[in-house]
């Protein structure tokens, strides 16, 4: 599927009757071959003085091992005047791993949310992400 662009997400959004998010939901997959951090999906905020919440479920699977993960994130992202975003919260409310290498991270790019996986050297994984996303403000 690939990752999911914000003017993707703008268009689901202006399809289902406005500019607001609320309840915007993307299902994305992406696979790693080793340990390099990967984003899985990207959200572009929309304007100044919004707050965005995130909520996400993570999978992870390496066919060959039977290794699995599952990741449910809840997070809570501010953008204030002169567009720059900070992590208010992160809350990881689940975690399960076969693998203590693998990870799931958010990372802040600009007016970008970026939710990135990280893999195992050597080892194919298919990773899979369901999202929601709302801003307010």
């Amino acid at each position: 599927m690939g990752i999911k662009t914000s003017s993707a997400i703008a268009a689901i959004a202006a399809a289902n009757g406005g500019g607001s998010l609320a309840d915007t939901s993307v299902d994305q997959t992406v696979q790693t071959t080793d340990a390099t951090v990967t984003t899985i999906a990207t959200y572009s905020t929309l304007a100044d003085e919004r707050a965005i919440s995130i909520k996400a479920v993570v999978w992870a699977r390496q066919a060959t091992t039977d290794d699995s993960a599952k990741y449910v994130i809840e997070a809570l992202f501010n953008r204030a005047t002169g567009s720059v975003v900070t992590s208010k919260d992160e809350n990881f409310i689940s975690i399960y791993e076969d693998q203590a290498a693998w990870d799931v991270t958010f990372n802040v790019s600009g007016q970008d949310i970026q939710i990135q996986v990280t893999g195992e050297v050597t080892k194919t994984i298919d990773w899979r992400i369901q999202l929601e996303v709302s801003e307010h403000g």
